[in-house]
């Protein structure tokens, strides 16, 4: 399928660029099972792309955030989602148990991605194995960090509004980490207490933290946790209504945060690009970023 899309800019000060057209196409391979996959690419490059690899949150698909997806390949990108595993009772399905069997698949389907890349006729022949980074929303961001703490194939990772789960919440990543997550805000004289299958305030994510080497947080006044979605983009009267109401930040505003720091922290992480002033600063209103290493 081919997406003519015009790109986006990254933030205001910037001018649009030309337009590109994205190809987005379908595929599977059989593992332990089926595997299902969703690719975006800029078409009429030549050569290895820096390669994203995207998880989706619970009971979403990759195709579910084509809008932002598509944007990320604008900006150079081979952007591969991984349909989550097929949960046998999903309604009874934790989801710090989730968090792993996702994260599982991942390292497998990079493995397979990377093996068929050299095939002819590969949609994953542009592939690039020394520029692999690793995305995820909700369940799939706290999959994405703990693949980047198993998988050193991956040389950065970043998680879109995911608690975090697993060993990775002990151990950290030796990758740099981004983190993109709404702002909690707790009641004067509140303690939370840290338990190891539920995420009180965020002392997961501080403890990730604390253990990860090079760690970006950032956090987004009014975020809605589905803004990221396509859906998010067309919502119901009274959808629109609530989130004036709740103060939400829009859904174009989130996605264009997102695409803004996929390219900035990826292109300086994956693309070795000179490092760019938002991961010092942020230029967003409403956002505060918090960051070691």
């Amino acid at each position: 399928m081919l997406l003519a899309m015009l790109a986006l800019g990254s933030g205001a000060a910037q001018q649009p660029r030309l337009a590109v057209t994205i190809y987005q196409d379908s595929v599977e391979w059989t593992d332990s099972g089926t595997v299902r996959a969703t690719v975006w690419r800029p078409t009429g490059g030549q050569g290895r792309l820096p390669t994203l690899i995207f998880s989706p949150g619970y009971g979403q698909t990759p195709p579910n955030y084509s809008v932002m997806l598509a944007a990320w390949a604008q900006h150079g990108y081979l952007v591969i989602g991984i349909a989550n595993p097929v949960f046998p009772n999903p309604d009874s399905v934790e989801l710090y148990d989730a968090s792993t069997v996702i994260a599982h698949q991942l390292v497998k389907a990079i493995s397979h991605i990377l093996q068929d890349r050299g095939r002819p006729g590969s949609p994953f022949s542009q592939v690039d194995p020394a520029r692999l980074g690793v995305v995820g929303h909700s369940v799939g961001g706290s999959a994405a960090a703990q693949a980047c703490a198993w998988d050193p194939r991956l040389r950065a990772g970043m998680d879109l509004d995911g608690t975090i789960f697993g060993a990775v919440v002990h151990t950290g990543m030796q990758q740099p980490f981004f983190l993109m997550r709404q702002r909690f805000r707790t009641a004067p004289g509140d303690q939370p207490k840290f338990l190891e299958y539920h995420d009180q305030a965020s002392l997961h994510e501080d403890s990730v933290y604390a253990h990860t080497r090079a760690m970006y947080w950032l956090t987004v006044d009014g975020l809605d946790h589905m803004a990221f979605t396509d859906a998010a983009l067309s919502p119901s009267i009274f959808q629109r209504v609530r989130a004036a109401v709740t103060q939400r930040l829009s859904p174009e505003r989130t996605q264009d945060i997102a695409t803004r720091y996929v390219e900035d922290f990826f292109g300086h992480f994956l693309s070795e690009r000179p490092r760019p002033s938002s991961l010092d600063m942020t230029p967003f209103s409403g956002t505060t970023l918090h960051r070691k290493g």
